[in-house]
């Protein structure tokens, strides 16, 4: 999709980190009472990845950032959003990033009408929460030669590659053909690299 950000178009690039994708947040859930036409809800506390919600008794990973960052009281303040992130660290990539133990970074927060939120806003209740946010590259109109920084070193370890950037507009914004409008770029060292590891 090479022209979906037009030229002048405000952009956000962000570093994409190798990791593991999390996501939690409070969700609204149906309760159904006996005997009464209504639904009525509440809110309970979901932790999962991409594809996966993790179970109570789980010590996955995931279970361990949220009980170790106390997400789910942090969290209380936003019922209804959720807040995506990536894992990185030791054990989690070949790329650790210098962490002995696993660290999140988040980068989106989806709001209760099931619309991401745009850059400011979801930076924002990040920031508000006292949670680290992905490494902002830049933040500047787009201009195709802003590809080239998809290469070097990661901002967050200087003597590991980056694996490539995030480009998305600081307006959330939807394209006809792609969706969210929302890129990734891969560096080509990243790609070359040996005994790299992919794991979900």
């Amino acid at each position: 999709f090479p022209d979906v950000f037009k030229e002048g178009e405000e952009v956000v690039i962000t570093e994409k980190l190798h990791g593991t994708n999390f996501r939690c947040g409070w969700v609204k859930v149906p309760i159904k009472i006996p005997f009464l036409p209504t639904i009525r809800y509440k809110y309970e506390f979901y932790v999962g990845s991409h594809r996966t919600v993790k179970g109570q008794l789980d010590n996955s990973v995931y279970k361990q950032i949220a009980k170790r960052y106390n997400l789910e009281n942090l969290f209380k303040r936003y019922p209804g959003y959720i807040f995506y992130g990536e894992i990185v660290g030791k054990n989690i990539q070949d790329l650790d990033y210098g962490f002995n133990e696993p660290e999140v970074f988040f980068y989106d927060v989806m709001g209760p009408d099931l619309k991401y939120l745009s850059f400011d806003d979801s930076l924002g209740m990040i920031m508000d929460c006292g949670l680290n946010y992905v490494p902002i590259l830049h933040q500047l109109e787009w201009d195709v030669n802003v590809k080239k920084i998809r290469n070097g070193c990661s901002f967050l370890a200087p003597n590991q590659i980056r694996e490539g950037i995030v480009i998305k507009p600081k307006i959330e914004t939807y394209d006809h053909r792609l969706g969210r409008k929302i890129l990734k770029l891969i560096g080509d060292e990243y790609l070359l690299r040996k005994n790299g590891t992919e794991f979900k």
